[in-house]
């Protein structure tokens, strides 16, 4: 039973995060319009890490993946590292 909660526990903490990632990284495409994928995840990481928790590059990626995928962001067609809020 105690490892069930937990378990419970640990998926909705990973949903949170990956919901607040995918915020922190709209909002800085919004502000910005565009930005490169290291200066994203660096402000990604700041902005994370003041309030919440500090995340990895691998969620981030999985995040923007995901953000691609569902058409939030788009990438630069001239240029792969650039990001535009879509």
């Amino acid at each position: 039973m105690w490892a069930d909660e937990a378990e419970a526990e640990k998926e909705a903490i990973a949903r949170l995060r990956a919901e607040r990632a995918d915020e922190a990284l709209l909002k800085i495409l919004k502000t910005r319009k565009s930005s490169d994928q290291r200066a994203l995840f660096a402000e990604a990481t700041r902005l994370l890490s003041q309030a919440l928790f500090v995340p990895s590059g691998a969620l981030l990626t999985e995040r923007l993946q995901w953000l691609l995928e569902h058409g939030s962001v788009r990438r630069d067609e001239a240029d792969e590292r650039l990001y535009h809020y879509a």
